[in-house]
């Protein structure tokens, strides 16, 4: 399919564990290439990390960072879910009231 600026793309960055923190900066060498595209991390995007990557990246793909004990098998953990938005949050800037009538970042 030839290109069309008119069309939302998005460029994933990819990272193997051992050299994720390594390389925030790959997302900013990307968006130097694609000014135009949103770039996304799509892997090791956790608690202890999400503040470093949405520093970086327009957003992330999440998975079992957010299930009961951190296992892709189970279920989505409403509250780790929530503790990682408001992480994602702080890290943008962002003030947003949390499931259950909290005030969240």
């Amino acid at each position: 399919m030839p290109w069309n600026p008119s069309v939302r793309r998005a460029a994933f960055v990819w990272s193997s564990a051992s050299r994720f923190l390594a390389t925030f900066h790959e997302p900013e060498a990307v968006e130097a290439v694609l000014p135009a595209v949103p770039v996304l991390a799509n892997t090791r995007v956790r608690h202890d990390t999400v503040g470093d990557v949405m520093r970086v990246a327009a957003g992330c793909v999440v998975g079992s960072s957010l299930e009961v004990d951190s296992d892709a098998w189970n279920a989505v953990d409403p509250a780790r879910a929530d503790e990682f938005m408001c992480l994602a949050r702080a890290a943008r800037g962002e003030r947003r009231a949390i499931r259950g009538g909290g005030e969240g970042l």
